[in-house]
């Protein structure tokens, strides 16, 4: 397993500027966010699908300025826009070329059986470039309970899950509870959250994950991927105020630890 963290907290910094601030933070990796909209993650999927070349320049840029590595791209899409497809298949083409190995889909928020079929046509896609494509446990979406997770999963042979400690605790799944996830997962977020509004991330040590226990009982299921430390930086409904990069530099310190 490898430690990593994501641009996300960044948003808003140039990619060359995050990626030497997750440096300077002690990390080797970073999970890039790749994302709809404006004012999100590092890249517009539509960049990605209109202009490849010129967005894979600016990564080949900021990991030859830093040496930082990319263990996953982050993609949340709008299933309702016409060039989503499109959008997938060319973020697939971008992991192929930026060697990455994972593509983590953030799901749907409604509707299952629709979101059941647009998965399975992007596990083809992601199949035909050789690409593990992991949909992230995530709340709100269709995927906010672990149950219809697990359901997703055996009905689409091949389809992964990314794990979201943040997700999993706030919508009030105990971690004693997620072992038939681990033999699925491909792709791990990692940050420390409480029950209820408000509490989807708050520092390290005053939620409920137990970071040993993750990474013992991700080893005991055979897991050999990203551990990416995901704190998204300050939101207006955190009931926790605090400066994410001290959390982001405790959390690698307590993987690396249980590592």
């Amino acid at each position: 397993m490898i430690v990593a963290c994501s641009t996300i907290a960044f948003t808003g910094v140039p990619l060359g500027d995050a990626f030497a601030r997750i440096r300077s933070l002690g990390f080797a990796n970073a999970d890039l966010s790749v994302h709809h909209m404006p004012g999100w993650g590092h890249f517009l999927a539509e960049d990605i699908r209109l202009n490849q070349d010129l967005a894979l320049s600016e990564l080949c840029r900021a990991r030859e300025a830093t040496g930082v590595g990319v263990a996953a791209i982050n993609l949340n899409l709008d299933p309702g826009f016409s060039a989503e497809r499109g959008q997938f298949e060319s973020a697939c083409l971008f992991a192929v070329r930026a060697g990455v190995p994972v593509v983590s889909l953030v799901p749907a928020r409604r509707n299952e059986a629709v979101e059941r079929h647009r998965l399975s046509d992007h596990l083809d896609i992601a199949g035909r470039y050789g690409v593990v494509l992991a949909v992230e446990f995530h709340d709100p979406s269709v995927m906010r309970e672990m149950r219809t997770a697990l359901q997703f999963v055996r009905d689409l042979p091949g389809l992964k899950i990314t794990l979201d400690t943040g997700h999993l605790i706030h919508v009030g799944t105990p971690q004693a509870e997620w072992g038939p996830l681990y033999p699925l997962v491909r792709h791990v977020h990692v940050k420390d959250a409480g029950r209820g509004l408000g509490l989807a991330q708050v520092p390290v040590g005053k939620g409920e994950l137990d970071v040993a226990r993750l990474v013992s009982d991700l080893a005991v299921a055979g897991y050999d991927g990203a551990l990416s430390v995901e704190y998204i930086g300050r939101l207006p409904h955190d009931e926790m105020r605090f400066d994410p990069e001290p959390e982001m530099v405790r959390m690698r310190e307590a993987l690396e630890k249980a590592l």
